[in-house]
């Protein structure tokens, strides 16, 4: 039989004096114990509060009158009636509520009762502290009569800062203190405020929400920024809806979107929390009055247009009422005391394809197939994660399709403008959200916004100062101008090293194009980017195969797509002579970082345009196509443009590209195994240089007539050479012309067998290739390393560095220049010296078919050494064997036997691991 149908150990009594009360304490022990998992106690729940709360009165009364208070001495009846509290608390585990006595006396009232005087909760607190009325006084600075009158309830309510006092007296925790707070309120609004409900689930921002929730529990504001349509409400209202439980009086929401007089925004925030305004009380007196006494979340959203009206209304509430917490959404920060920022990305590439997938079967599209998959994956990516836009495209899929929609997402402003009926106006399209933000900009701000729309890929503090700091804008209000447009969210800041750089979302640029567009300036501006682009570029490009230093490396990446757009204006504009100089100017870059198609491409933009014009300029260019040309592999080409550079600087009679053309049909015929041919050339560049007093150009040439002379097999000349160069080189201060200078001469000592030597020769190179930023120059060290670590005998080490050599290639995307080919064939060597001699002969045979079809014999000294390679395999692998590994490399792609040698090394190395 339950323990609850058997008679009543004992019955609770209104009259039974605290003494009676006390001595049935062990029988609702011992009922508890009995019940303990019972799955009927839920019923009886009445009985238990009854019970429990006659029982705390009486002990709590025996202990506040039958000793004298003003002794200091706290009741005996204390323990007894911290224990009956305990076994109060256990019954509450038992039907469901864990949690301290914050959970037992519950939200808006006691669980087993009506609402609770705020002198029973005091009570109930400093007897659990184990205090007497003089004692807590005593720490509280109050006086003993004044809480012997809050306790009996002679005062309904104490005044804010007494409740403060004594919860901070009584140690409260959070909850307690809630709880605490919340029964000393006198307020007009309902128990406890709620969050509308959301019609579908937040997609993604885990991450984000769990940062967030732990930042709100310490910051009193929290304001979530960023530009319009990335989900700063969406995400703000699921934030107030996970941490809403902590809050004793709830979570409210205030929608701030279609207020339009900043005079209005506290009586906003009345109606928001169902507060009566009283004559003769401004509407924010009677908000702070309100929330003085609560514990409540406030989240106010959208507040870029009253930004100041809302920072001064939070910063005086925040101050008045301590259980206050506000949560702000904004298109920039309030910008007052204690306000900590998050600035809301936009969703990650598998959330938005998610969101995207969601929202247009919500709209009636079929499910995706594979291929639409790929392809929304692209939409999304175009649409920056942007969920405002990503939903908005979604609308259209049903009647058009992934892929017609994505044809028409190049103009995305006019295209999503099929926004949801119950949407804001502003979210309506994407065109309204911008329209919006910039509406709320300053004549100033959305003017230099305007201009920065011709950066493209970002933009330092100093391009800004060289495109916008015109005219009226003067270099502080530009200052001031780019700080408001970050602070708005329309303008992102990124760090790029030591370098803080500014960018536009695509969308955001894409608006702020449109507006340039439509403005008398447009051309005056990307005219004063288009120079200063080309000042940068031409302040870099020193040398025909490199940067100097590596800062000018480094800020010619960051530039990309500003060089880019400026080659772009400049071609659309048929200013052929200013694009030649920007193209001659990064012909180094585009050469050391790999980008040899992209300067293929503008070179042959500008030189068709600029045909029958014979100038130092074409020349020049001529040149550098070439070197781009050579550096593919196409040596024909390349011997077409060097040969046309020569004639036409012999006709324009400019002595240094003469030169400069010169050094490259030598470096062809070196190729071809031309020695002598080279030789010659090279000696005429020479000469032709100190005509011109050229020194970078002479400086070049000794170094190629250095390492012809070395292949020739006449070492001694070759160093000759070499020492001449390396003197003016280190004259110029130019890291790339030492490091070539050393690496012939690491080759000088590795075949004389002086191989320590060539080591530390080749460290050094590779180091100053490095931080001259060439990634070609950085490639050749590795594999000469290579070379020279394997016939030292260090074989793992070796593979490791010929495997280093090859993902150069494969990141420069070199598939098919002789030095690519070399880094085949000494790979090659490495994995034969680690038995995998099939693979080594498969390698071998794809550089030897891609030589052949280049036209570019190995050197003799080279060839040596793939002569012994192929008489160990043919011993090792007998003549069929090698034939057929043979075999297997013709007709491979160069870019595939890249990727072969490489897991070669690879494997040979996991190998040797095992």
């Amino acid at each position: 039989m339950s323990v609850l149908n058997t008679a009543p150990l004992w019955n609770p009594c209104v009259n039974e004096s605290p003494i009676a009360t006390s001595r049935c304490l062990g029988v609702p022990l011992r009922f508890a114990n009995l019940i303990s998992g019972t799955p009927t106690v839920a019923s009886n729940c009445g009985t238990l509060g009854s019970f429990f709360d006659r029982s705390l009165t009486s002990l709590g009364a025996l202990s506040a009158t039958e000793i004298s208070p003003e002794a200091g001495i706290v009741s005996p009846w204390s323990s007894l009636l911290q224990t009956l509290i305990r076994t109060q608390d256990t019954c509450q585990r038992l039907v469901g509520k864990v949690g301290g006595y914050a959970s037992i006396v519950g939200v808006g009232g006691h669980p087993w009762g009506g609402e609770q005087r705020f002198g029973d909760v005091l009570r109930r607190y400093r007897t659990l502290a184990g205090l007497s009325q003089q004692a807590l006084a005593q720490q509280s600075g109050l006086s003993r009569r004044g809480i012997a009158d809050l306790e009996r309830g002679a005062r309904n309510s104490p005044y804010p800062d007494t409740a403060r006092r004594l919860a901070d007296a009584l140690r409260l925790t959070s909850p307690d203190r809630a709880v605490f707070m919340a029964a000393c309120r006198r307020g007009d609004a309902p128990a406890r405020y709620t969050l509308p409900i959301e019609p579908a689930p937040i997609v993604g921002r885990q991450a984000e929400l769990d940062e967030l929730v732990r930042r709100a529990e310490t910051a009193r504001l929290l304001t979530l920024t960023g530009p319009g349509g990335v989900g700063k409400t969406r995400l703000a209202l699921e934030l107030a809806r996970r941490t809403e439980p902590a809050y004793v009086d709830g979570a409210v929401i205030v929608a701030l979107a279609p207020v339009a007089d900043d005079t209005v925004v506290a009586a906003t925030v009345a109606t928001a929390l169902g507060v009566t305004l009283r004559p003769g009380e401004s509407a924010e007196e009677c908000v702070r009055e309100h929330l003085r006494s609560r514990q409540v979340l406030l989240l106010l959203d959208n507040c870029e247009h009253m930004v100041v009206a809302c920072a001064q209304l939070t910063d005086r509430l925040l101050r008045d009422a301590p259980g206050l917490r506000v949560l702000a959404t904004s298109r920039e920060q309030l910008r007052i005391p204690g306000e900590t920022v998050w600035v809301v990305p936009p969703l990650t590439a598998g959330d938005a394809v998610e969101l995207l997938s969601r929202q247009a079967r919500n709209a009636g599209a079929a499910a995706f197939t594979r291929d639409e998959l790929l392809l929304v994956g692209e939409v999304c990516d175009r649409l920056e994660g942007l969920p405002l836009a990503i939903e908005l495209t979604a609308a259209h899929i049903p009647a058009l399709g992934v892929a017609q929609v994505a044809e028409l997402l190049t103009d995305r402003l006019d295209f999503l403008a099929r926004g949801s009926r119950v949407d804001p106006p502003r979210h309506r399209t994407l065109r309204a959200a911008l329209d919006w933000s910039f509406a709320l900009l300053d004549p100033t701000e959305q003017k230099v916004m305007v201009q920065l729309a011709s950066f493209r890929g970002g933009w330092s503090l100093e391009g800004a100062r060289a495109v916008c700091a015109r005219g009226d804008i003067s270099r502080a209000a530009l200052v001031g101008a780019l700080e408001g447009l970050v602070e708005k969210s329309l303008v992102a800041v990124e760090d790029a090293g030591d370098v803080r750089r500014y960018r536009f979302l695509e969308t955001i640029r894409e608006y702020a194009a449109e507006h340039l567009d439509a403005t008398h300036d447009a051309e005056v501006t990307r005219d004063r980017h288009v120079k200063h682009f080309l000042m940068l570029a031409e302040d870099g490009a020193v040398t025909r195969l490199g940067i100097r230093y590596p800062q000018d490396m480094a800020r010619l990446r960051l530039e990309h797509a500003n060089l880019r757009a400026a080659l772009r204006w400049l071609l659309d504009g048929h200013r052929i002579d200013e694009g030649l100089r920007l193209c001659q100017a990064l012909g180094g870059f585009w050469l050391s970082q790999g980008f040899l198609a992209e300067g293929d491409e503008w070179f042959a933009r500008f030189l068709d345009r600029a045909a029958g014009r014979p100038s130092p300029m074409v020349a020049a260019g001529l040149h550098s196509w070439g070197r781009l040309a050579e550096y593919a592999g196409d040596l024909d080409r390349a011997m077409e443009l060097f040969e046309r550079s020569r004639t036409i600087s012999s006709t324009v009679n400019d002595r240094t590209i003469w030169a400069r053309a010169c050094c490259g049909l030598g470096d062809l015929a070196l190729h071809h195994s031309g020695y002598a041919e080279a030789v010659a050339l090279y000696k005429s560049a020479v000469e032709a240089a100190r005509d011109a007093g050229s020194v970078p150009e002479e400086a070049q040439a000794l170094l190629c007539l250095g390492r012809a002379t070395s292949l020739m097999g006449d070492p001694e000349q070759s160093m000759g050479w070499l020492e001449q160069a390396l003197v003016l080189e280190r004259q110029l201060g130019d890291g790339w012309g030492i490091a070539y200078a050393l690496n012939e001469t690491a080759q000088q000592a590795r075949r004389a067998g002086r191989l320590e030597q060539a080591r530390r020769l080749l460290e050094e190179c590779h180091v100053l290739w490095r931080q001259a930023g060439t990634r070609m120059g950085e490639r050749a060290a590795l594999m000469n390393l290579a070379l020279v670590t394997l016939e030292l005998g260090d074989v793992r080490r070796a593979a490791e560095l010929a495997g280093d050599s090859l993902e150069v290639s494969q990141e420069v995307g070199d598939d098919g220049s002789t030095a690519s080919v070399r880094c085949i064939e000494i790979a090659a060597q490495t994995v034969a010296a680690r038995g995998a001699m099939s693979t080594a002969v498969c390698l071998t045979a794809i550089a030897s078919e891609r030589r052949a079809g280049l036209g570019a014999p190995r050197p003799s000294i080279e060839e040596a050494e793939i002569s012994r390679l192929v008489v160990r395999a043919r011993e090792q692998l007998g003549e069929s064997g090698f034939e057929a590994a043979w075999s297997r490399g013709l007709g491979v792609p160069i870019a595939d036997a890249v990727d072969l040698a490489a897991e070669g090394l690879t494997a040979s190395l996991e190998t040797s691991e095992h």
